[in-house]
């Protein structure tokens, strides 16, 4: 098995170009590689909260990368 980036490093970027404030919670900095795909976005400005399942391929090839920035987009706009 491919062992899984830094899940911090590749999300938290894609958060601060969508909405700056936004903060990783899960996973955590203790494990950044969790293999677990749920992963928890903390907005303390704005009180929100966001879970997101996310697959372990969109962190291992950066031919996904654009639609991570998606999903993650579309968890995170406001409805």
């Amino acid at each position: 098995m491919t062992p899984l980036p830094n899940k911090r490093d590749i999300l938290q970027p894609i958060l601060d170009i969508i909405e700056p404030g936004w903060i990783i919670v899960k996973p955590s900095p203790l494990n950044p590689d969790d293999i677990e795909r749920e992963c928890i976005f903390q907005h303390p400005k704005s009180h929100r909260e966001v879970k997101i399942g996310l697959e372990n391929s969109l962190f291992l090839d950066d031919g996904q990368r654009d639609e991570l920035i998606r999903l993650v987009r579309r968890a995170i706009s406001p409805s």
